[in-house]
């Protein structure tokens, strides 16, 4: 079982890395699809730490694309999977998007 848990994570792994590379590319919506992949499995392994990072990630690419509902709707989502000293960090993040309107 564990061997199927490894190779489940470093597929999650691979998938927010090639978000990385789209993102950098400029593909942004290509990014924006591989992290919600991620996101979607993180979450089913009860990943919270990771399910959080691809959540900023996600509201990023969306604050690229002047998306700013969707890119705070993100943030909204990742609240709960942070622990509390992270929440300043979150909100700093939301800030910066609001600002962006």
């Amino acid at each position: 079982m564990k061997n199927i848990a490894t190779a489940q994570t470093a597929d999650i792994s691979q998938q927010v890395e090639q978000g990385v590379k789209n993102y950098k590319a400029g593909d942004i919506r290509g990014a924006i699809e591989t992290w919600q992949k991620a996101l979607n499995a993180y979450k089913k392994d009860n990943n919270a730490k990771n399910a959080a990072i691809v959540s900023e990630n996600l509201a990023r690419a969306y604050r690229q694309l002047n998306d700013t509902k969707e890119a705070i709707a993100v943030n909204a989502l990742a609240v709960p999977l942070l622990q509390p000293t992270q929440h300043r960090l979150l909100l700093r993040s939301v800030a910066a998007t609001v600002d962006m309107q």
